[in-house]
């Protein structure tokens, strides 16, 4: 909310109109998630009941002070991008259904069917792109993928999506060698910054990102909490 438009009750009636909308489906909680630069938006959850149950860090890479990595797949594996070979997508979903479930936070989450997913996750915009996706394949098995979100608003930013690994190929580098794809791809295309989230507890990946000189660039915060009375 506009700042100059706080302490009118303005935010007040719309947690009374999200929670009737939440109420009339059948629902009794509400999550939200606040950013840490806001300093009036966690008082205003916390006031009305609702607790933290996560948090997200903020960090980012800038690009124009590094060389491009070289990409370095271990045995067996190779990082290719989706474009080369669209007919994985399968392999993709795979990787999606392990990974996402072993996000902090994410374990109870049910993952879309696969038609749903390909059209929310893969192909919602034209900032996701086969280009930027790109594939860790072992023989004919995907193994593993790391995916870019672009925008046209933010040309010079590309903000990082999912990067998974099965669980059975996880601790041989593959992820460490899609970020360098990732990054060298950036790095070619002309893009500044990389930017992405990670859940405070995902220790692999934070230590990734540190590992490649990405650096705290702020966090948000989830929150759960009750409707509103008028919504109950």
């Amino acid at each position: 909310m506009l700042e100059e438009e706080r302490r009118r009750g303005v935010g007040s009636a719309l947690y009374e109109a999200i929670s009737e909308y939440a109420s009339s489906r059948g629902k009794d909680v509400l999550e939200v998630w606040v950013e840490d630069s806001d300093p009036d938006g966690a008082p205003f959850v916390r006031n009305r009941g609702f607790t933290e149950i996560g948090r997200e860090l903020h960090v980012s890479l800038d690009l124009t002070e590094i060389e491009a990595p070289e990409v370095e797949a271990p045995p067996g594996v190779a990082i290719i991008s989706w474009a080369e070979r669209p007919d994985v997508i399968r392999g993709l979903y795979e990787v999606a259904v392990e990974a996402s479930l072993d996000i902090p936070g994410d374990e109870d989450d049910q993952i879309e069917p696969f038609e749903d997913w390909v059209s929310h996750e893969m192909e919602s915009s034209p900032g996701d792109r086969k280009d930027a996706t790109f594939v860790a394949i072992a023989g004919d098995e995907v193994v593993g993928y790391s995916k870019f979100s672009l925008s046209r608003a933010q040309p010079k930013v590309a903000h990082h999506d999912l990067t998974g690994v099965k669980r059975a190929w996880r601790r041989r580098g593959i992820a460490r060698a899609l970020k360098q794809a990732q990054i060298a791809w950036a790095k070619r295309e002309g893009y500044e910054r990389l930017q992405t989230r990670n859940e405070e507890r995902n220790e692999p990946i934070r230590r990734l990102n540190k590992e490649f000189g990405y650096r705290p660039s702020g966090e948000r915060i989830l929150f759960k909490g009750p409707l509103s009375g008028s919504g109950t």
